[in-house]
């Protein structure tokens, strides 16, 4: 035996190997037989190749089988949930090196949260689009509402215009408080309650060809006119132009108060014709005008009164103060009732054969100036006795569609010469409106029709507006 297979007993004999006790000639015995069984193995291997031999088609589908069976071996390794590659493996198989890169870029970790400044950027994009919405719906809305106010029509009329020259109205005399006063409205506009309403009326598509000139007004005529707004935010400048007494002027149809009562004399026609037309038909004589134009004088002395007698609060719900009064301008009167004896007094409150003239005065181009249901716009309760002269075509207008001066004067504040506001008569008469705006200097040039009869009119606060006739069959 061999030394290395044995130690040294610490008495100097020999024991068993470390590996185990192992014969010299078992193991030389036992090795020549493995060279005899693999001797005979190869023998017999060399026997069955020649007489079997394969032929090179065969050959080759073993290898690629082969081939296969390592591919699939690789693929359902690589598709394994816990299959660990070692670089060796990479090496080797090229196919599992590039199979683990693709697998690497394709994996994403969906249970690691994102960075704070991914979800600021993912907030700022949806933030982003959510305003974009919101400005396109915004916009579409305002089309669409802007194209339905385009659509707003006229009324019907049946009365007919006049030619009013503006420079008859000019006051020089009192031509630099015009002028300061003027600038005060333009800074300070028109307060929330006179603001007007929009029309819910639709707008006639008709239209003409109108041959158009221009014409240069005096900026001092901004404040006279029939269609001048007088509220508590508009003062009037009218100073008894134009004012004739009804003591000779009116018909047999209706008495006055007394022979101070007086009216804007290019109006004077239209109150007798109305009162005319009422006296005829119900034989009513009764009717009395009270009031006509009235002076800044006698405003004051009526305002103070008011106040005196029901505080200045009750006082303003009634009675215009002094310089705001329609009555200073001529175009406005209160009616009264006469009793048996003759005597004013009875309060006329458009009820029985009377709402035949509150529901007709329009034709004639009078208003119902203080309706109700109206007092935040007008700043006056409801006074079914004042009546004021605006013209048949606004008249006709503004009662059709049960809205005050201040509404309508908006209204018309949208259409220009180019594109006016086209107002029907059922007797078949036709009529623009339009408005231009006051040019800040001593002149305004006006766009008018050229062949057509027109009147011109000044708002009091901003421009001017033009009525003309366009058909009269």
């Amino acid at each position: 035996m061999s030394h290395n297979n044995y130690r040294e007993h610490e008495d100097g004999k020999n024991v068993l190997p470390i590996y185990g006790a192992v014969d010299a000639e078992e193991t030389k015995a036992s090795s020549d037989a493995e060279i005899e069984e693999e001797q005979s193995d190869a023998s017999n291997e060399g026997q069955s190749k020649e007489t079997e031999p394969q032929s090179p088609s065969e050959n080759l589908q073993d290898i690629s089988a082969q081939e296969n069976n390592i591919e699939d071996e690789d693929d359902e390794k690589y598709f394994a949930d816990e299959v660990q590659y070692t670089e060796s493996d990479k090496r080797q198989n090229p196919v599992i090196a590039r199979l683990l890169e693709v697998r690497k870029a394709l994996t994403v970790d969906f249970e690691k949260p994102l960075r704070v400044s991914d979800q600021l950027i993912i907030m700022g994009v949806i933030l982003t689009i959510s305003i974009i919405l919101f400005f396109f719906l915004y916009i579409t809305a305002s089309i669409v509402n802007h194209s339905d106010t385009e659509e707003e029509s006229s009324a019907v009329l049946s009365e007919e215009t006049s030619t009013a020259p503006a420079d008859e109205n000019s006051n020089t005399g009192s031509q630099q408080s015009r002028e300061a006063s003027d600038k005060t409205n333009k800074t300070s506009g028109m307060s929330e309650t006179s603001k007007p309403k929009k029309s819910e009326a639709s707008k006639k598509e008709v239209s003409y060809d109108i041959e158009m000139d221009t014409v240069e007004i005096d900026n001092d005529n901004i404040h006279y006119g029939y269609q001048v707004l007088v509220n508590k935010e508009c003062q009037c400048f009218y100073e008894g132009e134009n004012i004739v007494s009804l003591i000779d002027t009116r018909s047999s149809s209706y008495d006055i108060t007394d022979d101070t009562v007086g009216l804007d004399e290019n109006i004077i026609d239209k109150v007798n014709s109305m009162l005319d037309d009422f006296s005829d038909i119900y034989g009513n004589t009764d009717i009395m005008m009270a009031c006509g134009y009235r002076s800044y004088e006698l405003q004051v002395q009526l305002y103070n009164d008011e106040v005196e007698a029901y505080g200045e609060e009750q006082a303003d719900l009634w009675v215009a103060p002094p310089g705001f009064s329609e009555h200073q301008t001529g175009f406005a009167f209160d009616l009264n009732l006469n009793d048996d004896s003759g005597i004013a007094g009875i309060h006329y409150d458009g009820a029985g054969n009377y709402s035949w003239i509150n529901e007709n005065c329009c034709k004639y181009g009078f208003i119902i100036r203080y309706p109700q249901g109206k007092v935040d716009i007008t700043g006056i309760e409801y006074e079914p006795w004042h009546f004021r002269y605006v013209g048949p075509a606004a008249a006709q207008y503004i009662s059709e569609n049960e809205m005050t001066l201040e509404e309508y004067l908006d209204i018309v504040h949208t259409y220009s010469p180019e594109k006016p506001l086209y107002i029907s008569g059922d007797d078949g008469r036709e009529w623009c409106v339009y408005y231009i705006e006051e040019s800040g200097y001593d002149y305004t040039e006006l766009t008018v029709p050229k062949d057509l009869n027109y009147e011109i009119s000044g708002d009091n606060y901003s421009g001017y507006i033009i009525t003309a006739e366009v058909s009269s069959d």
